[in-house]
């Protein structure tokens, strides 16, 4: 993610040991609150970065492919340049979200919220500093969404129909989201 959340963690490493360690000491220092730093910033950004990612790998298959089915090969492209479009345009909420939570306890709080946090970034380094670190993201996004859809794509292909030739059940695709994000996952990181 962004450069912001690596400087920050570097400092951060000789203070947290270890999970439990950490989950300790975050209770102890901010309270139950502390564990959730971030989380709306990580919220805020996420549903628009699924959603362009998925809108994104439908409207390029149609758009490759408009009269034929797509292929492997296209899934896994499509849906790496899918995940890389939305990773860009939800950047900025990305490094905000690691703002956020990179920054210390309660005693010392720079930002106020999201809009505050993104708001002083800009002020006070610029309106690109919000994509600081992108190019690394990219690298990592695009290889796993890629591999996710053409994994998620093949399973589905795979799935049992209903007597009534209709769709298969919502069980069956979440698994199949389940396996594919597993395998991306494997894959990038």
């Amino acid at each position: 993610s962004s450069s912001s959340t690596t400087a920050a963690s570097g400092a951060a490493g000789q203070k947290y040991q270890g999970v439990f360690a950490s989950l300790r000491l975050i209770l102890r220092e901010e309270g139950v609150r502390g564990l959730f730093k971030g989380n709306f910033a990580n919220c805020v950004r996420v549903a628009p970065y699924v959603g362009l990612q998925f809108v994104t790998f439908e409207y390029l298959k149609r758009m490759v492919s408009p009269r034929r089915r797509v292929g492997k090969i296209e899934w896994l492209v499509l849906g790496g340049v899918a995940g890389a479009a939305a990773a860009a345009i939800t950047y900025p909420l990305d490094t905000v979200r690691g703002r956020l939570t990179a920054q210390g306890g309660v005693l010392d709080v720079k930002y106020r919220g999201v809009w505050h946090a993104t708001v002083t970034i800009v002020r006070n380094e610029g309106f690109l500093s919000l994509y600081s670190g992108l190019l690394p993201t990219l690298l990592g996004v695009a290889p796993y969404v890629g591999v996710n859809f053409l994994v998620f794509e093949s399973l589905k292909e795979l799935l049992p129909r209903p007597a009534d030739g209709g769709p298969p059940t919502a069980s069956w695709v979440a698994a199949c989201g389940g396996v594919a994000g597993m395998c991306g996952q494997t894959v990038a990181y």
